[in-house]
């Protein structure tokens, strides 16, 4: 009686260093995602943690809080003092208001959703990867 064993997939590649690293800071956004807020030329981030009396929708987005009257330093990410108090006033604070708000969606959105594609993909991949039998020999080319 002969026996053959035959692996269910190949092994998955590791992860590079670098994917691994971006899963981390991803994990910390989630953890602590963090809120813009524009309000009479102060253009500032803060960590949702840290304020106080929000409101959400019902898609959780955040409509009304207010700022806390004492903070950790790290809880105020960053505080941009702009020229104009609204959108269309100004080129460049307009383009100050995108960056913040596309790096801020960029952080607490699209690198995790991104993160979730790519694992769809591997394991896709990973149904997709049929081990060859070993009883098989394929047609050696013409020499």
């Amino acid at each position: 009686m002969t026996s053959s064993t035959t692996t269910s997939a190949a092994a998955a590649p590791a992860e590079p260093d670098w994917l691994a690293e971006i899963r981390d800071r991803a994990q910390t956004a989630t953890d602590e995602p963090f809120h813009v807020t524009d309000c009479e030329g102060d253009l500032s981030v803060w960590r949702q943690s840290a304020l106080t009396h929000v409101v959400r929708d019902t898609d959780g987005q955040i409509t009304g809080w207010s700022t806390p009257p004492s903070y950790k330093v790290t809880d105020h990410v960053i505080e941009i003092n702009l020229v104009t108090w609204d959108d269309g006033e100004d080129p460049l604070d307009d383009q100050r208001r995108s960056d913040i708000h596309g790096l801020v969606t960029a952080r607490d959105q699209d690198v995790p959703r991104l993160l979730a594609h790519i694992d769809q993909l591997h394991q896709r991949l990973a149904r997709a990867e049929l081990p060859c039998p070993a009883s098989r020999t394929w047609p050696q080319a013409n020499r």
